[in-house]
């Protein structure tokens, strides 16, 4: 039988030991949160196939990029980043025009986040060939109220053009050449518009607002 001082060094041995396994495992934790990545994203197209390259923006809560990550066959990786919310904004190389955003985007320590973007391109992006301008016209009144129906047309150009539901229309001038137009509606004063086509190096679509007033 172990006499009461063998007893105790005994307890105080196991006790020991406990607490030294305890320090092992929580430093073993530590080491491993240390160590996590806070989100790994997945891009993908319309289709669900992984993107082969794009551009991931990480952005503050003032809308400034601070850290940006080459989306490489549909991965990329934000490790770690600062305190507070962030946005991450998925583009192409060198459009942003469909681009992704994810909100509200934080670092939960000892957790990896995996977030999905699906990447959209824009039809008039891109390698664009045409021999002229196209205005994209918006019509609306001073209050801001589209106008449906106003009768576009150009003594030089057999076409007539109307707004839709939306007051939207297209209109057309070959590179050098510009056009008077007539824009009216019952109900609403005239007005003329004089759009020009100087060469193809602006953009393939401008946008062109006019305003109609009763």
């Amino acid at each position: 039988m172990l006499s009461t001082a063998h007893r105790k060094v005994a307890i105080w041995a196991t006790l020991s030991l406990v607490v030294s396994i305890w320090l092992v495992h929580a430093a073993a934790g530590q080491d491993e949160a240390a160590g996590f990545c806070a989100v790994r994203l997945r891009v993908t197209d319309t289709d669900g196939r992984r993107v082969p390259s794009a551009v991931a923006d990480l952005v503050d809560k003032r809308g400034r990029v601070v850290r940006t990550e080459n989306v490489v066959n549909g991965r990329a990786d934000f490790c770690d980043f600062g305190f507070g919310r962030y946005s991450i904004l998925v583009h192409d190389k060198r459009l942003v025009c469909g681009a992704a955003e994810i909100k509200g985007v934080h670092v939960i320590y000892g957790l990896t986040q995996n977030l999905g973007a699906v990447l959209n391109v824009c039809a008039d992006d891109g390698d664009y060939v045409t021999s002229g301008c196209n205005f994209y016209v918006r019509v609306a009144t001073p209050e801001g109220q589209p106008v449906r129906g106003v009768q576009i047309k150009s003594p030089s150009v057999g076409e007539v053009k109307r707004t839709d539901k939306y007051g939207r229309a297209l209109i057309f001038v070959t590179t050098k050449e510009s056009f008077d137009y007539t824009l009216s509606h019952p109900g609403y004063r005239t007005k003329m518009l004089h759009v020009a086509c100087p060469s193809l190096a602006g953009p393939p679509f401008i946008d062109l607002p006019v305003i109609l007033e009763r």
